[in-house]
Order: C-alpha cells, then structure tokens, then sequence
C-alpha cells in the first residue's frame, strides 16, 4: 500500500530533522548514514508512477531536497563544505516542513545548486529519474 503525500512529508521530514540533529551535533557518521537512507527512500517515492499525482512543485522540491541530502553526503565524505555545508542544510527546515502541505503560496527552494562542483551535482542528481506521463 503506497503511503499518502502528507504522510510521506511528514516521514521525511521527521527523518530529516533527526539527521539534521546528528549533523549539528558532529555526528557526521551517522548524519552522512540518515542523509542517504532519507535520499534513497525519496528517490524510490520520485521514480515511482504515483509521483505523478503530486503538485509538480511537491516533485521539483523533492528531487532538489533529494539531490540536496546526497550533496550533503559527499561534503561530509570529504571533510569539506565545497558542496552543501551545514547552514545550508538548516535553511531546508521549512521546505521539507512545507512539502505536501496545501499551502495558498509555496515555499521557493532557498538556493541554487550554481556552486556546486559540476561532477558532484551530476553524480547527486544521477538515480532521480521522474516518470513520465504517458499519452
């Protein structure tokens, strides 16, 4: 049985904030573990064909938030902030918080992913493969 959007939201941001906590505390094991089972469940829920009954701006903020968590992975691989560092990921709060939610205007996602190394974005965005309507 597929799990409806809002209680998907609600999971994933629960996951989200407990991962965010272990990053805040330098957990960054086990921040790195929770970000990329929380990227991979969401990547599962992206490719599969009931996405396509999401708002499409509930899928183009998932798929960043997404792209975001497994960015965030590679910078705490690396021991750097090159790619998406700990503020950036604090600012996330409110879209996952918002994400399903029939809100009358929707949050913008905060940032662009311009200054992330080009390989990096490629490999975070590499899995996400939204289907498409067929006609």
């Amino acid at each position: 049985m597929q799990d409806s959007p809002s209680f998907l939201g609600q999971k994933w941001f629960k996951s989200y904030k407990e991962a965010l906590d272990l990053d805040s505390w330098g957990q960054i094991e086990e921040a790195r573990d929770s970000y990329e089972k929380l990227a991979r469940a969401m990547t599962v829920e992206l490719n599969n064909t009931q996405s396509l009954k999401w708002a499409s701006h509930d899928q183009d903020v998932s798929e960043k938030l997404a792209i975001s968590l497994r960015l965030r992975c590679m910078s705490l691989k690396r021991g750097d902030e090159d790619g998406i560092s700990l503020d950036n990921m604090k600012i996330l709060v409110d879209n996952f918080e918002a994400l399903f939610q029939d809100l009358p205007k929707k949050k913008r996602f905060p940032f662009e992913f311009s200054g992330v190394p080009t390989e990096d974005y490629q490999k975070a965005s590499s899995g996400i493969i939204r289907p498409q309507i067929k006609i």
